[in-house]
């Protein structure tokens, strides 16, 4: 009998060990499938291969996998131990049957020994023990059939939120599917805009290559009308050079009929004073004084001769004028277009035309005081026959018109000046244009690379989301076969629980029968 007990603590520990440690983990699994842990690393590592949502898309197929031999392992383990439970309660059933056999064999034997024997006297202790043993192992059978029946509930609730997980990785599917459609209805939009992007650049490209033909002819006919300016320049240059030597001779010739003029006016001043003393010599003073006044007369047709070329000179330098006012009309309508065209410098271009205009201002007051200073040589000829004093006034007159025109030949090389600015930063600006259309066309170079590199990355992202999804497919059919194997577990599983519970009943069975002999063998002791 102490061989027996012994037996059957072994068996009670082992049984319960077993559907002890069983139980706690359904049921760790179960409370980590509700959202509570403990602090096991067995529990940590079940919930983050398991039960926690997955965060990322890339890593979702390896947790799939990870999580999927965690539960195989898991119900691996589970099968294992109802195995274990079920060979301990058949053990147990097959020690009882021995039992009851041995105290049905003793019962008979005891039916037929003497009433004063020690056996005798031993048999009710001993059969109380043997019932105490018995209720014992039926308590422990009542206690597994409720832990037995925990854990199928724990099952149940596991199945289900394995359910739940595998229709949450379905909708995961299906919007990985839905992003995949959106990422190649993305990749479409973004193949027609670059087209377009690309399009607009070659059409920007040809209108700036326009563009700029048009500024280079522009350039090339502001060259020409330089060209045509300076050598009016030269021109005028010219002119002024021989209008100063024919100034020179006139102040020449003025400064000898001045001294002439004094000669004149001492003689007369002599030939009055000698009047008085003989009318001869007084005659003879007259007749001279004729004939110098013949001679001035022939002067003054010299000078007249004189005032003639120098108006000459004065039309000659007024169609030179008309000229450059022509040229300058040109140049004032090619600015005006190139102002159309250029405006970052319209505030240039505005102060020269500003400066041109003063210059035709001053060439209008130039005229203005030519033909004042010509009334005036006029007027001061006319005067000139009565009174020779105005020389001088027409002499000054004479030096402030150089003096204007020598300030008028400095404005216009001012001008001409700072014309050779502007053309020298119109061809900077045209350099300017030409880097900025190379920058452009490297723009458009780098971006054509860069749309190339753009492409060659979607198409390497949709073959990864292609084979992802693969990926993703196989795992599901490899889960769903799991799950179906697990179905055929479980199915097995409540077939055992059943046969424990058939045999449970045989075992209450065997023991209402033991207690009914048992305590008809007490009636008939008593």
């Amino acid at each position: 009998m102490g061989m027996l007990r012994n037996a059957a603590r072994s068996a009670k520990l082992v049984m319960g060990g077993a559907t002890a440690g069983l139980v706690a983990g359904t049921a760790g699994t179960a409370h980590l499938a509700q959202g509570g842990g403990g602090q096991s690393w067995w529990a940590k590592q079940f919930k983050l291969q398991f039960f926690q949502p997955f965060l990322t898309q890339k890593n979702s197929a390896a947790s799939d996998e990870t999580s999927l031999r965690d539960l195989q392992a898991l119900y691996q383990q589970k099968m294992s131990a109802l195995e274990l439970v079920a060979e301990m309660h058949r053990e147990e059933l097959t020690e009882l049957r021995g039992d009851m056999r041995k105290v049905n064999s003793k019962a008979s034997e005891g039916a037929v020994l003497p009433p004063n024997s020690t056996e005798a006297a031993e048999s009710p202790s001993l059969e109380k023990k043997q019932a105490d043993l018995a209720n014992e192992k039926l308590g422990h059978l009542y206690n597994e059939l409720n832990e037995l029946q925990g854990l199928r509930a724990a099952e149940e609730k596991t199945r289900e939120d394995l359910q739940g997980q595998l229709a949450r990785k379905a909708a995961d599917v299906i919007q990985l599917q839905q992003e995949l459609d959106a990422r190649k209805q993305e990749m479409e939009r973004a193949k027609k805009l670059s087209s377009d992007d690309i399009a607009a650049l070659q059409k920007t490209i040809q209108s700036q290559q326009l563009e700029n033909n048009k500024l280079g002819q522009r350039y090339g006919e502001l060259k020409k009308s330089e060209a045509k300016k300076e050598q009016t320049i030269t021109e005028l240059q010219q002119l002024r050079i021989s209008e100063e030597r024919s100034r020179s001779e006139l102040r020449g010739q003025l400064k000898l009929k001045d001294s002439e003029l004094s000669q004149l006016q001492k003689a007369l001043e002599k030939a009055s004073k000698e009047t008085e003393e003989a009318t001869r010599a007084k005659g003879q003073a007259v007749a001279s004084m004729e004939e110098k006044l013949n001679a001035q007369k022939i002067e003054h047709e010299k000078l007249g001769t004189k005032y003639s070329e120098l108006q000459a000179a004065g039309k000659k330098q007024e169609e030179r004028i008309a000229e450059l006012d022509g040229l300058y009309s040109l140049e004032q309508k090619g600015r005006e277009e190139l102002r159309g065209q250029l405006a970052e410098k319209a505030s240039q271009m505005a102060q020269l035309q500003q400066d041109l205009d003063k210059a035709a201002q001053q060439m209008e007051q130039m005229d203005k005081s030519k033909s004042d200073a010509v009334a005036a040589m006029e007027e001061t000829l006319n005067a000139q026959r009565i009174e020779h004093d105005k020389l001088g006034q027409m002499h000054s007159a004479l030096k402030s018109e150089d003096a204007k025109k020598d300030e008028k030949i400095a404005e216009l090389q001012s001008l001409y000046a700072s014309e050779q600015k502007g053309r020298e930063e119109m061809q900077g600006q045209l350099e300017q244009k030409a880097q900025d259309l190379g920058r452009v066309s490297q723009g458009l170079e780098i971006a054509m690379r860069d749309m190339a590199a753009f492409r060659a990355s979607k198409a390497e992202e949709l073959r990864s989301l292609a084979e992802a999804m693969k990926q993703k497919e196989a795992l599901l059919s490899e889960a769903q076969g799991e799950l179906e194997k697990l179905r055929a577990r479980e199915q097995e599983a409540s077939s055992q629980l059943q046969k424990l519970q058939q045999w449970k009943d045989e075992c209450e069975k065997i023991k209402e029968r033991f207690l009914r002999e048992k305590l008809s063998h007490i009636k008939i002791d008593l």
